[in-house]
């Protein structure tokens, strides 16, 4: 988290000097990456690297609309000692951006999306060399923070983080949290 948060910090203060003002309404698209976990209240969890791929349309200044689909690279979790072998999360969000303009070329964002989650699991019980797999589907709410910084009327830097709640699973709402951090370009058409 730290070395997201300095990298962000840094991107930013290195693009300042050339930022012009921000395209205000119309479409976008987004690509980003960054350091994601996951917990649920069986003490296991698990850390990885994500991606997320999307766009949006600025409604106006203060409001636009997204939609993303999201990838987490292989993570490595670990239940009550048994390591997983493979665990593959993507996900499809919907949700709503509220951006606060500080200056022409800086907005904080803030905003809350419905995401759907699919997650392949594989266990691998190296005693009795079984292997099994199962796929879950989740139902998470999640609420984003974060900002965004013009290099061009055209293109943006963005930072967000991102917290997962409680998933529900078929109607039973199970605790299972994530946290996602990403640095991305915005490209607007």
């Amino acid at each position: 988290m730290k070395k997201v948060l300095t990298t962000a910090s840094l991107i930013l203060l290195i693009t300042s000097a050339n930022a012009q003002k921000m395209q205000e309404d119309g479409f976008y698209g987004i690509v980003a990456a960054g350091p994601t976990s996951f917990t649920t209240s069986s003490n296991s969890g698990s850390s990885g690297n994500g991606y997320k791929i999307g766009g949006g349309y600025d409604y106006n200044k203060y409001l636009a609309f997204e939609g993303a689909y999201y990838g987490v690279f292989k993570q490595t979790e670990k239940e009550s000692g048994v390591e997983y072998f493979s665990n593959d999360r993507t996900a499809y969000a919907l949700g709503v951006v509220g951006k606060f303009p500080i200056n022409d070329t800086f907005r904080v964002i803030g905003g809350y999306s419905t995401m759907q989650m699919k997650q392949s699991l594989g266990l691998d019980l190296s005693l009795t060399g079984t292997k099994t797999y199962t796929n879950k589907n989740y139902t998470h709410g999640v609420t984003m923070i974060g900002g965004e910084m013009s290099l061009d009327p055209r293109t943006s830097v963005r930072f967000e983080s991102a917290k997962l709640s409680s998933a529900t699973v078929s109607g039973t709402t199970i605790k299972m949290k994530g946290t996602m951090t990403q640095v991305g370009l915005i490209y607007k058409f």
